[in-house]
């Protein structure tokens, strides 16, 4: 479901003068984790990435759930710790 809402959402990206819009995701919460890569039985998680977030995203006005890896606990950390605090969304731009 995540992959056809990108697809569509990447369809309908402006090409203007060359340049292209850039596509903004909101984080609304987290809904689960943190997990970490011996706890997911996933074999093509990329090297680099040890720990998982679930979180509650709005793309093109509709909401899903999406995982989030980070390199480590303290950067997976950031997010928590400011859905923690705050409710403002966390905006994450893909160009």
């Amino acid at each position: 479901m995540f992959d056809n809402l990108l697809k569509r959402l990447f369809q309908k990206r402006k090409v203007t003068d060359d340049l292209v819009e850039p596509v903004t995701i909101k984080v609304w919460n987290i809904t689960s984790g943190p997990y970490f890569r011996e706890e997911v039985d996933d074999p093509y998680i990329p090297e680099g990435l040890e720990c998982m977030l679930v979180c509650l995203v709005e793309i093109d006005g509709e909401t899903l759930h999406k995982e989030y890896w980070f390199s480590s606990l303290e950067s997976a950390n950031v997010w928590i710790n400011h859905f923690k605090n705050k409710i403002e969304p966390i905006e994450v731009k893909y160009d």
